[in-house]
């Protein structure tokens, strides 16, 4: 009976392992895809100021037909 117990503790032990090593790989691709998304919203907002940048211009054009 107390082996069966401590059968039961090495796989929980085992279980355990394996889940924190999941859960730790998954933290890290959550982390990258984070970094991921940061680098393509700094690129969008880059964009976004370009186009705004350029919208008055086009606008100045229309306006006065030059």
């Amino acid at each position: 009976n107390t082996y069966r117990n401590f059968q039961m503790e090495v796989l929980c032990g085992e279980e355990n392992m394996l889940t924190k090593r999941m859960t730790k790989n998954h933290l890290l691709n959550g982390r990258r895809q984070v970094t991921r998304s940061q680098e393509n919203h700094r690129s969008h907002q880059i964009l976004s100021l370009k186009c705004f940048l350029h919208l008055p211009s086009r606008l100045y054009v229309k306006k006065y037909n030059l």
